[in-house]
């Protein structure tokens, strides 16, 4: 994505990066390693401190601009800079209720597993001998039976999430399966992937 911006404007990404990670850091060191991950109010501390922190500064640039005569010219996406602090919270709020979705939606289909579902997965973890320049794939259920399914395995495999995401939902040339090779996953296998992150995502169409 292209960042488009006018004076200043470029450090807004930089101020948020900054406060996320120290937080973080400061989190885990204070209360133990995983705290920041692992409690939901975290996540809003460090929204409210980011967002009061572009606040100020976008009063303070423009501001001292105006006062000057000058045109107010600090700005993020055309948006001045103080007004990402209120379009923070709602960004973070949004991607939030997304993530909410996609987890109840996983849910649903690890709870009732389909033929033609598709895992999509990191797959160094998960099996031997990959590329670990392009470790993204997917499976595809060929069959459900009462202790797992039967899954085959794309064809092409990915250096970015993105690139199997964009095969599988486009149906293209290089969302092929390898159809004559498959393997069983017990449900508590799967259930164990989707805990650990590796397997990232669940389609089913």
């Amino acid at each position: 994505m292209l960042i488009i911006w006018r004076g200043l404007g470029w450090l807004v990404p930089v101020l948020v990066a900054v406060v996320f990670v120290g937080m973080q850091l400061l989190l885990n060191s204070l209360f133990g390693e995983g705290t920041y991950r692992a409690e939901g109010w975290s996540l809003w501390l460090t929204v409210g401190i980011a967002s009061v922190l572009i606040g100020f500064f976008g009063l303070l640039v423009n501001q001292r601009d105006g006062e000057e005569g000058h045109r107010r010219s600090h700005a993020l996406f055309f948006i001045p800079v103080q007004y990402w602090a209120l379009l923070l919270p709602l960004l973070v709020g949004g991607l939030e209720y997304a993530e909410g979705q996609k987890e109840d939606r996983m849910a649903t289909y690890l709870a009732q597993p389909q033929v033609g579902d598709h895992y999509l997965l990191d797959l160094r973890n998960v099996f031997d001998d990959v590329d670990g320049e392009f470790p993204y794939g997917a499976m595809k259920v060929v069959a459900v039976n009462n202790s797992g399914v039967k899954v085959v395995l794309s064809e092409y495999q990915f250096d970015q999430r993105a690139g199997i995401r964009e095969a599988i939902r486009e149906q293209n040339e290089n969302s092929g399966f390898a159809e004559e090779s498959s393997f069983h996953f017990g449900f508590d296998e799967i259930e164990a992937l989707v805990a650990d992150e590796e397997i990232f995502d669940i389609q089913r169409f």
